[in-house]
């Protein structure tokens, strides 16, 4: 099995696909110049690696913020992963938010694929110790 490693920038998130380590994780701000690019790794990745996994998979999304384009292209990224889960595979979304940002539950419940998988929100306080 392959790991996907993308390095963060001001503008687009750290991915950190390793099922050596079993960590699946996309961290940081997402508003790329190329959203599809930027997006093309992480969609091949969970179409070609992920069913080659046999263990749970925890996908923890831990996005400060993220442009509309972005939003589209996760909608594309539900609906990869909802493609394994709907083969039986073991995988939790685990959404990390700010417990002030009042709008992100209802943007994530819009995905695509939201009611077909189990997603877990787990709130922060931006203002206190973060939990990333």
């Amino acid at each position: 099995m392959n790991k996907l490693v993308i390095n963060k920038t001001t503008n687009s998130p750290r991915i950190m696909f390793d099922p050596a380590r079993r960590i699946y994780e996309i961290k940081g701000n997402s508003y790329p110049e190329n959203t599809a690019e930027t997006y093309e790794p992480i969609l091949n990745w969970i179409e070609n690696e992920l069913a080659k996994i046999n263990t749970e998979v925890v996908f923890e999304f831990k996005l400060d913020y993220q442009n509309t384009a972005s939003s589209k292209m996760m909608s594309s990224v539900f609906a990869k992963i909802e493609s394994a889960y709907q083969t039986k595979k073991d995988i939790v979304i685990k959404w990390y938010y700010d417990e002030d940002d009042e709008d992100v539950i209802p943007e994530i419940q819009s995905y695509h694929s939201y009611d077909k998988l189990p997603v877990k929100f787990i709130a922060y306080d931006r203002r206190g110790k973060r939990f990333f």
